[in-house]
């Protein structure tokens, strides 16, 4: 007896949809066939309204941005508060980037029903201000709590001004209602690793690259956050990872499977990922030659690890590097005075440097003192 209902339901089902293709027009046979410019002369030639708005559809469809808004304006000089035109036209206003007519038309629209949360999400959209984007994108979340898009940027505006506690509840919210969304779960990750919080964010970005393949940017903080996690295996899978699939040589991966390597202690691997950075990178060397140095250091080889913070000070004219290098003479190479020498060309090298701290000065000089005092009492 159900099979006998269920036979007379698909056949009346079956019936109704052969008569809505038979009743159906011919410029939508047309537009299905993908026979756009047929289709326009088909709805044309019946002028309603419906049909002019089918015009607009299809432009869209043709990727004809101005003749689609031509069409939407005409149909809104007739009909002035036809609301999908005006959402329509909206859209195409914001895609152009012709902000001013944008918020005009979903202000309107706003006007004429403030209940509809796609209106003060596009008003939200248009306006550039921060501060009053977020006012918009609250009120579409207010009138619809599972309104990703709203709730999407709405993080990602408090994710730019890192008003992280907001952040953190806007992506959670978003996140209950639909988990693996793409654009949340990377501004919920890239919050977590923003504030260092590296095993928060190996989480997210793991979830998110179970469902959507990483960016290249996001494999580096991924990289990162296992380097920080001392999770240094997944770290270097990821970069090889990447080494292998690209088709040119990828220096920032090289850098990171060095950083890994240098706090296994591996020297050896260390050198040569740090070297290959070098070998394809084109620009400024200084956190290579920083890496070198460190990994000469971990080896004993003082001067070479000197050598490549002098270099990475030259590349970047960055005090630091050479505090470094400093700190390794005091400690590892030469007698007292070619120690005291070396401190004193740094110490004088600060006195024109106006911009750096004064207690990278007062820090030299103090170990000077000890240095001299040292020579003076015949300790070496």
């Amino acid at each position: 007896m159900r099979n006998w209902k269920l036979m007379l339901i698909c056949s009346w089902a079956g019936m109704h949809m052969c008569q809505a293709q038979l009743f159906a027009s011919e410029g939508d046979s047309l537009l299905q066939l993908g026979r756009y410019r047929d289709a326009v002369n088909s709805y044309a030639k019946k002028p309603t309204l419906t049909n002019q708005i089918k015009i607009a559809q299809v432009y869209e469809k043709m990727l004809y941005p101005k003749q689609a808004i031509k069409q939407y304006e005409f149909v809104l000089s007739k009909d002035p508060k036809n609301p999908f035109a005006q959402l329509a036209l909206g859209k195409l206003y914001l895609s152009n980037r012709n902000h001013a007519l944008a918020i005009a038309t979903f202000q309107k629209l706003v006007q004429q029903d403030s209940t509809v949360a796609n209106y003060h999400y596009y008003l939200g959209r248009a306006i550039a201000p921060k501060n009053e984007c977020i006012q918009h994108y609250k009120k579409a979340v207010a009138i619809d709590s599972t309104h990703i898009r709203a709730l999407y940027r709405l993080s990602k505006a408090y994710l730019d001004t890192k008003k992280w506690h907001l952040v953190d509840l806007t992506t959670a919210k978003g996140l209950s209602t639909k988990p693996y969304d793409k654009n949340l779960l990377l501004v919920r990750g890239e919050a977590f690793y923003q504030r260092g919080l590296h095993g928060d964010a190996i989480a997210i970005f793991e979830r998110l690259m179970s469902v959507s393949r990483l960016g290249d940017r996001t494999k580096y903080k991924l990289a990162n956050s296992y380097y920080e996690e001392w999770e240094f295996e997944k770290g270097i899978a990821l970069m090889q990872e990447m080494l292998d699939a690209s088709l040119e040589a990828d220096y920032k991966a090289w850098y990171m499977l060095g950083l890994i390597y240098i706090k296994q202690k591996n020297w050896t691997k260390a050198a040569f990922a740090l070297k290959r950075s070098l070998e394809e990178k084109t620009q400024t060397f200084g956190k290579e030659y920083d890496a070198l140095a460190r990994v000469y250091a971990g080896q004993q080889q003082y001067k070479k690890a000197v050598s490549y913070y002098e270099k990475a000070f030259r590349e970047e004219n960055n005090p630091m590097y050479m505090f470094y290098a400093c700190n390794l003479t005091r400690k590892h190479i030469g007698d007292n005075a070619h120690k005291i020498a070396y401190l004193t060309k740094f110490r004088d090298y600060l006195e024109t440097r106006k911009d750096q701290p004064k207690y990278f000065k007062k820090l030299i000089e103090r170990q000077l003192k000890d240095l001299k005092e040292k020579a003076f009492f015949g300790e070496d």
